[in-house]
């Protein structure tokens, strides 16, 4: 389902010079944004290593949540 929303002037012409050839805002938007992903697929992911030591799964999330940051950051900064 399609969804309206509404941004400004400025943010709207930096989102369009991300914009490729035949490519829609939703795909830019989705390239540019990825998803976070959930609790679920990063307790998937420590389960599919075998035993560890929590320390471990502690600096796993961690990692993940600093690179899930960075991304957000770089989109944020792409849309200044």
């Amino acid at each position: 389902m399609a969804k309206n929303i509404a941004i400004s002037d400025p943010a709207y012409d930096r989102l369009r010079k991300h914009k490729r050839e035949g490519e829609s805002f939703s795909e830019v938007l989705l390239r540019m944004v990825p998803a976070r992903p959930s609790l679920a697929e990063i307790l998937k992911e420590i389960r599919a290593r075998g035993p560890v030591d929590m320390t471990d799964v502690e600096k796993d999330v961690a990692r993940q949540r600093k690179e899930y940051e960075r991304r957000a950051k770089k989109f944020a900064r792409m849309l200044d």
